[in-house]
């Protein structure tokens, strides 16, 4: 009997070192990412910690406490991580708002438009500055944590499960140990009911010893099952309160570590916000130095020193009748008539005009309506004299300011370019660039050195004398405006016989002197070297084609 005993307790003995080996090597298993994940988290476990909740009843509470703590830092990493995605979108944003507000401000004069450019800056700062918050929340914070509260997950998880494996264990020795002890009792109380039994029984006691030995076998065996199950289930039980230490321990130094991680990246969210300040204060005082310069600018400054990119100017439209037109094909008397009769009617509207006294009321510096007519009815008078082969021997002031061109019919058109601005030199007709066109009458347009060659550009027209003049000049001065070096003399090339009265009968071998040109294919002039006839004593004046003479012979100046 005292063998059989010592065998079991040897074996009991085997089975609690066996137990004892799978722990560690659970322990090592679940523990992979630290080698010892209770101990090496600090050095010195808190007893007290220990104490309160190294005990299968409060560990949970423990447990849930350091689960709890490790989601809400899940939380706060997932907050600054958007956070941090908000301030980069943020910083984007901003700089494209600072992009447009610049490209509208870039060209800006005035000083109170350049305090938007202000305003740009500030955004482009206010980006930057989002910017770096944003890099320093995800590479300074938002990550280490993650990292750190990945491992403490993982970490609390293994420890809660290893723990879980250990109070199963516990419980199903408890299980064991119970069964034993009902086994026990019930060996225990057959053996003893048999007793009594056998004690009353004084006449039959020969059946009794049989069954006696049986139930002492089955009562002694049971209750050294039950002794054995006892001491193992002690021996479980210290070694489940050794797990819980370790792992109170490794919750301990977990809880430890993501509140020594929280305060390190508070201490670099705390040195960011400290470095942010002297920007934000540079910052604003940059913004509000340039926007005191744009509160206290004078508009009425800027309105004064504005100016166009050209000279200012009126454009006077002229009349322009088909008669005046000497590139059209009119007969000469009808020419001579409407064009008379066109005089007629003007001379008759500046007679009403200075009968209504209107010479007076007009502005000093521009054309009045009167000069608008008288020269009207000097422009008709031309036409009249280059008709009749006659030399202009007077000339109007606003000359200097004729432009000729065509509209968008294509039919010519005479204006008036007046400078607005005194001092200003010349007046460029704005948004043009196309070449002058062919001139409508014989008189304003000089002849070009090549005939096949179109007009310049829109010329310049100088507004010198336009201002010099105190007074309005009516009528005409008698001061000619063409001047003999203006004529130029060419060779006739080709035979050329008129088809009707506006044009004259040219020889190959003539010289003849051009008086304008007529658009590029016609010119102006009379005959002044005849061959092989006579001119008539008053030599008239006509068109010829421009082809049929040519330029590049020798020529001579009247």
């Amino acid at each position: 009997t005292m063998h059989g005993r010592m065998s079991k307790l040897r074996r009991s003995l085997s089975r609690s070192v066996l137990q004892l080996h799978a722990i560690h090597a659970l322990s090592r298993s679940h523990n992979h990412l630290n080698s010892d994940a209770y101990e090496s988290r600090q050095n010195a476990p808190n007893e007290d910690l220990i104490h309160k909740f190294a005990s299968p009843s409060t560990f949970n509470q423990f447990k849930e406490i350091v689960q709890g703590n490790s989601e809400n830092l899940r939380e706060i990493i997932n907050i600054l991580d958007e956070k941090s995605t908000l301030d980069a979108n943020y910083s984007k944003s901003l700089h494209k708002l600072a992009a447009r507000l610049h490209k509208i401000t870039q060209k800006a004069t005035c000083e109170i438009d350049n305090g938007w450019t202000s305003a740009a800056e500030q955004f482009d700062m206010q980006a930057t500055i989002h910017s770096n918050l944003s890099s320093a929340l995800s590479d300074d914070i938002v990550q280490p944590l993650r990292a750190i509260q990945i491992n403490e997950e993982r970490s609390v998880r293994a420890s809660s499960l290893f723990v879980e494996k250990q109070l199963k264990r516990l419980k199903e020795k408890k299980a064991d140990v119970a069964r034993a002890k009902r086994l026990a009792y019930t060996a225990a109380k057959d053996l003893e009911r048999l007793e009594q039994t056998a004690d009353t029984d004084k006449t039959n006691q020969n059946k009794y010893p049989p069954r006696r030995k049986k139930l002492q076998d089955a009562a002694k065996k049971s209750e050294d099952a039950y002794v054995f199950e006892s001491i193992d289930l002690e021996k479980m039980r210290e070694m489940t309160e050794k797990v819980l230490q370790r792992a109170v321990a490794g919750l301990e130094g977990i809880e430890m570590e993501r509140l020594a991680h929280s305060q390190t990246a508070l201490g670099r969210l705390h040195r960011k916000i400290e470095q942010l300040g002297p920007s934000l204060t540079q910052m604003f005082t940059r913004q509000t130095n340039n926007l005191d310069v744009a509160i206290h600018s004078s508009p009425s400054s800027f309105l004064q020193s504005l100016s166009p990119s050209q000279t200012p100017s009126n454009n006077v439209m002229l009349t322009d009748t088909f008669a005046e037109n000497f590139a059209e094909v009119m007969k000469m008397e009808r020419r001579r008539e409407s064009l008379g009769r066109l005089a007629g009617l003007l001379d008759a509207e500046l007679q009403r005009m200075y009968a209504l006294a209107r010479v007076e009321d007009v502005r000093s510096q521009q054309i009045s309506l009167v000069e608008y007519v008288e020269y009207l009815y000097y422009k008709v008078g031309e036409s009249l004299s280059s008709l009749e082969g006659r030399s202009s021997t007077s000339s109007h002031r606003l000359n200097t300011f004729q432009h000729r061109l065509k509209d968008k019919q294509g039919l010519p058109q005479t204006i008036l370019v007046l400078p607005l601005t005194e001092g200003a030199d010349t007046v460029t007709l704005p948004g043009l660039s196309s070449p002058s066109l062919p001139a409508s009458s014989p008189i304003s347009s000089p002849i070009q050195s090549d005939c096949n060659d179109t007009y310049e550009e829109y010329e310049k027209i100088s507004d010198e004398g336009f201002y010099n003049s105190n007074s309005r000049q009516s009528t005409v001065i008698d001061d000619p405006s063409l001047s003999e070096e203006d004529k130029k003399v060419c060779r006739v090339i080709y035979d050329f016989k008129p088809q009707n009265e506006e044009e004259i009968e040219i020889r190959a071998g003539e010289s003849v002197l051009i008086e304008s040109r007529l658009g590029p294919d016609w010119c102006y002039g009379r005959v002044i070297t005849p061959l092989g006839r006579s001119l008539p004593p008053q030599q008239t004046m006509g068109r010829f084609p421009t082809t049929y003479i040519s330029m590049q012979e020798a020529s001579i100046f009247l």
